[in-house]
């Protein structure tokens, strides 16, 4: 009892309330605790994943110093006075497309106008234009053009021989020659370029006539020879 007739806690009630107290409150920080433990425990597999998918985008990215150092060089190109120059003309043809369109527009409108005034049908103009593709198309594809763009016209040594040719046509026209009777027709079979060009022709006569037999119809074929060309 009390100075006052009040009864008095045991010591250990008054422990016991404490430590109840205490407990709560830890079951109340526990309890506020919790979720951030569940996280802490899953970080490992968490920056494992992290690691993987940043080594995924590495890969797939490639070096990416590299990329770096290129686009860096790409920027000091493009930052160079000279690109900037260049830029800048090409900005400034662009800005005054409109404007050459229009004249290009201007000048078909003009040569179309002379056109219909000399007479021309603009209006079967494009029938004969899609004629024409037509035309052009089917002779491309026909099997006798293929043929020929196949054949050994366009290989190095023919277009070679053809550019000789057209040389020799050239320095030919740009002299004056005097006539040539049988004598001087002798005299320049004697010389070793007029020999080397027979030769050629002989050779070119005996391998066209060889190729004439294999055309089908609309050449005679060659006429049987009992001497044998040398």
């Amino acid at each position: 009892m009390t100075a006052q007739g009040q009864p008095t806690q045991a010591p250990d009630t008054a422990i016991l309330a404490v430590l109840a107290r205490i407990e709560a409150r830890l079951d109340a920080l526990e309890s506020r605790l919790t979720p951030v433990l569940d996280v802490v425990g899953q970080a490992p597999a968490l920056l494992a994943t992290g690691i993987d998918m940043a080594d995924a985008a590495a890969a797939r990215i490639g070096d990416v110093d590299e990329r770096l150092r290129a686009a860096l060089s790409l920027l000091e190109k493009l930052s160079e006075p000279a690109t900037l120059h260049r830029l800048e003309e090409g900005l400034k043809l662009l800005e005054g497309a409109p404007g050459m369109a229009s004249m290009a527009i201007d000048v078909i409108d003009d040569q179309f106008r002379k056109a219909a005034q000399a007479g021309v049908d603009l209006g079967a103009l494009v029938p004969a234009l899609e004629s024409l593709s037509f035309v052009g198309l089917k002779a491309i594809t026909s099997p006798q053009v293929r043929s020929l763009l196949g054949a050994s016209l366009f290989v190095e040594r023919s277009l070679q021989a053809a550019t000789a040719a057209a040389t020799a046509l050239e320095v030919a026209t740009a002299t004056t020659h005097q006539p040539l009777g049988p004598v001087g027709l002798w005299k320049a079979l004697t010389d070793p370029h007029v020999q080397r060009a027979l030769g050629m022709a002989v050779g070119f006569a005996r391998a066209f006539g060889v190729a004439l037999q294999e055309v089908p119809k609309g050449l005679p074929p060659a006429p049987p020879s009992s001497r044998t060309l040398p």
